[in-house]
């Protein structure tokens, strides 16, 4: 059937989930990054209710970050259960500015509950960002992106993910006899 019109849409739309996870884990695996972030939207710097326009904010500041500053990634945006977006995300920073996190109410560096510190990617303007040193356990932090595709049905910002250019997409499989 042509684009658009499956015949089992509840599989059709499992399958481009499947491919999207499979996408996404490929990407991750082919391509060491260094951090696991996170980026909340401000009711402040944008309607975070409005796909289009938070699509067209988050795309603009990916495109820049990646020309301008080396920034390489892998996102998968979501909805908070208010509807509102956030992204959560793999990436190599370049040039983009991180600091370190610290209590709003000591001032005191701020830690997983595993202990990795936690830094607030300062180049982010539309809101809030984490951005924590992924450990030895990569493929559990890959894994963890992965499960926000799964977490919904939706397709926000009209897809899986988003992911920079100048990355390896699939593993180079030879066949050898």
């Amino acid at each position: 059937s042509p684009k658009g019109e499956a015949l089992d849409e509840e599989r059709s739309k499992a399958s481009s989930r499947a491919r999207a996870k499979a996408s996404v884990r490929d990407i991750a695996l082919c391509n060491r990054f260094d951090w696991f972030f996170t980026w909340t939207l401000s009711k402040d710097a944008v309607n975070r209710y409005d796909a289009e326009l938070v699509g067209k904010k988050v795309r603009t500041f990916l495109r820049n970050a990646s020309f301008r500053k080396n920034f390489s990634y892998v996102c998968v945006p979501e909805l908070h259960k208010d509807g509102g977006i956030h992204f959560h995300g793999l990436c190599n920073l370049g040039d983009v500015a991180v600091s370190r996190a610290v209590s709003p109410y000591t001032s005191d560096p701020l830690f997983t509950k595993t202990g990795q510190p936690i830094y607030n990617m300062t180049d982010w303007k539309f809101g809030f960002s984490t951005c924590i040193p992924i450990d030895e356990n990569y493929e559990r932090t890959v894994n963890y992106l992965v499960k926000y595709i799964s977490k919904d049905a939706t397709k926000v910002l009209g897809k899986w993910y988003l992911s920079s250019r100048n990355l390896v997409k699939h593993p180079d499989i030879k066949l050898v006899d």
